[in-house]
């Protein structure tokens, strides 16, 4: 009984730390990760996940970018280019950056070096297709890592980005509810 329970609690310990791990948004074991960029200046990187989206979406951001002169990261998911080529041409023709997030959006944790190189590889190409020719970094889909992936992206040199304030994902959410979820 008294085996039983060390081993369980063993399995659990092992469990909550491979989770605590998986979920880091600032510590993975291989590779660079950034998750805040330390200055003085009272700056904001603007970053948008998963897209490209719709037509309608993408354009109505980018109106607003415009007006106000500002610049986003785009993370956008191999498929989405796929299906919108000419929505990711804008967004790079308007000199927004552009950062990986997978082919298909599924998290990249136990999965094989074979699956990770392909979600990466291909959508690293959509990219570079639409014109794009700045340095790429990655934004793990979910913010999920564990082993493989950190270890692909540094054998790569490609740097792993998180963030440590994130937007109320609420679909009705207002833009007040949304600036305020942001700034609390």
């Amino acid at each position: 009984m008294k085996r039983t329970l060390i081993l369980l609690t063993i399995i659990f310990v092992i469990a909550f730390g491979l989770y605590s791990l998986s979920n880091s948004r600032t510590f993975q074991l291989f590779g660079d990760i950034v998750h805040r960029v330390e200055t003085n200046d009272k700056v904001v990187a603007l970053t948008f996940d998963d897209g490209p989206w719709n037509k309608q979406l993408p354009d109505d951001v980018l109106a607003i970018l415009d007006k106000h002169n500002v610049k986003g990261t785009f993370y956008l998911n191999g498929r989405g280019i796929r299906d919108n080529m000419r929505t990711t041409q804008k967004i790079v023709a308007k000199g927004h950056e552009i950062g990986n997030h997978g082919f298909t959006h599924k998290r990249l944790v136990f999965k094989s070096i074979n699956t990770i190189e392909r979600e990466i590889t291909e959508t690293s190409h959509l990219i570079r297709e639409t014109g794009y020719r700045g340095k790429m970094t990655f934004r793990p889909p979910y913010f999920k890592k564990l082993f493989v992936l950190p270890y692909y992206l540094n054998k790569h040199d490609i740097v792993t980005v998180t963030g440590d304030v994130e937007a109320d994902n609420d679909l009705f959410a207002t833009s007040d509810d949304i600036v305020n979820s942001v700034l609390t």
